[in-house]
């Protein structure tokens, strides 16, 4: 079941949210997966999750 507070927020916040919450869930189930639960695509997820690596790594 998919989290309805997803509904109004952006792609990253949600993938934060999924890291912060459920981490182990990204490293069980497969990205396509994890990106239809996100309502994304695959392609989105793999760039934001890029993108998120690349903010932890200036910090």
């Amino acid at each position: 079941m998919r989290i309805y507070s997803f509904l109004g927020m952006e792609g990253i916040d949600k993938l934060q949210w999924i890291m912060e919450h459920e981490p182990k869930l990204l490293s069980r189930i497969s990205s396509k997966a994890v990106a239809s639960y996100l309502g994304m695509t695959n392609s989105t997820l793999s760039k934001l999750r890029a993108k998120l690596n690349n903010m932890e790594m200036l910090t």
